[in-house]
Order: C-alpha cells, then structure tokens, then sequence
C-alpha cells in the first residue's frame, strides 16, 4: 500500500512537472511572434530617419531622441531574445517600448518638413499596422504568461514548481 501511493505521488509529481514545463514553453514561445512584430519598429526608424536632413534644416531634437529611444528599444528586445519570461528583462523592454512611444507621439507634432519621412502618410500607416500587431501579439504573450503563472501558483503544483526552481514569468504591461 505504501508503495503504490508512493508510486502514485510519483507519477503526479512527473506529470504536473511536465505541466509546468509545457505551460512555460508555450509562453517562451508566444514571445517569437511578439519579437518579431517589435523587431520591425527599430528597421522602421532606421528605414525612414537615418537619412541626413536636407540642407538648411536644422535636425530635430524630436527625431534624434526617436532614434536614440529606438535604439535602447531593440537592444531591451535584444536581450529578451534569451530570456523572455525574467522580470527584469521584460520592465526594461515595457519601458523602452513605451519610452518609442512617447517619442513618436512627440515627432507627430513636428512639421512635416523638417527631419520627417519623405512620405508621412505611408510611415504613419507602416507604424500603426506594426504597432497593432505588436499589441495583438502581446495579448496572446501576456495571456499565456498569465496561464504559467497561474499554474505554479496552484497547490499542490506548487511544491514541484518550487523543488524545479520554476519561477513566475513576467507580464509585458
């Protein structure tokens, strides 16, 4: 009797670890098509503001803190390559991102003719529909974060969660 519910704890603990494992993969995972919707924001700026300015125009601060912001953008995406689910990792990438944002919302208030693309309007909706496709890709990213996180905080799954060194993933706000 002893060893059968010994061989029954086992067994649980091997399938709820598998669980666990499985949930984190998928979340791993649901972050590849979040990068790569992110990863066209920083080709987009580069694309369309690394040209030099015409002459007798003076660069705008505006489009020189996008590119800077940009920048620390697709590094923070860089480093969230390896390791998506590390909280410290994913604030930086939500703060960089949201930092992109603020930025771009600035430019937007810039006249037209001075260090913007030559054609705004198609800029203007390669960055809407990229950003969409960030923000759906989020979504399905956060919901299964939230779907792993939820897992390793039940009893008794979180007894093997913390024997495994499994630890919560972190939601991209």
């Amino acid at each position: 009797m002893v060893w059968s519910l010994a061989a029954l704890l086992l067994f649980w603990a091997i399938g709820a670890y598998n669980r666990l494992v499985r949930l984190r993969a998928q979340a791993i995972a649901a972050f590849a098509p979040l990068e790569q919707a992110m990863v066209d924001l920083p080709a987009l700026l580069e694309a369309n503001f690394s040209q030099p300015v015409a002459a007798g125009i003076a660069p705008e601060l505006v489009s020189v803190e996008l590119m800077a912001a940009g920048k620390r953008f697709a590094h923070a995406l860089r480093l969230a390559r390896a390791t998506p689910l590390a909280a410290a990792v994913v604030d930086e990438l939500a703060k960089a991102y949201q930092d992109l944002g603020v930025n771009w919302a600035k430019l937007s208030v810039v006249p037209e003719n001075q260090n913007t693309p030559n054609d705004a309007a198609a800029f203007q909706a390669n960055w809407d529909q990229t950003t969409l496709l960030v923000q759906v890709a989020r979504a399905d990213f956060n919901r299964r974060v939230q779907l792993y996180n939820d897992a390793i905080g039940q009893f008794p799954a979180l007894l093997v969660a913390s024997a495994a060194g499994l630890k919560p993933g972190q939601i991209f706000s």
